[in-house]
């Protein structure tokens, strides 16, 4: 009994995405609140992670297919952050981080 051959592709994708792009909050901001929304631009489908400077994951989003993300902090504390920006692949590759300074 022989079976009819199935041919599966397969595609390995070991390429990190471009850096994902950080629209607001700016670089060097001062913001009255510890509520606000991080936004920006990125790769279609790719998982965006905002996290404070200690690795604490503050948001996520995924990019729409316009190549637009948000999400939103709650709760920040008043004081100095560095947002770490990281958007990750359909297929789990990291980009290099964007860091974000930003004044609570």
């Amino acid at each position: 009994n022989e079976s009819v051959p199935v041919v599966v592709d397969i595609v390995v994708d070991t390429v990190a995405p471009v850096s994902v792009v950080v629209v607001s909050p700016v670089d060097g901001s001062y913001l009255d609140s510890g509520d606000f929304m991080v936004s920006g631009t990125g790769e279609v489908g790719a998982t965006v992670e905002v996290f404070d400077g200690l690795g604490n994951l503050l948001c996520s989003d995924m990019v729409d297919s316009f190549g637009g993300w948000s999400c939103d902090v709650v709760g920040l504390v008043d004081g100095v952050y560095g947002l770490v920006v990281i958007q990750s692949d359909v297929a789990g590759n990291g980009s290099v981080p964007v860091v974000v300074d930003i004044v609570v």
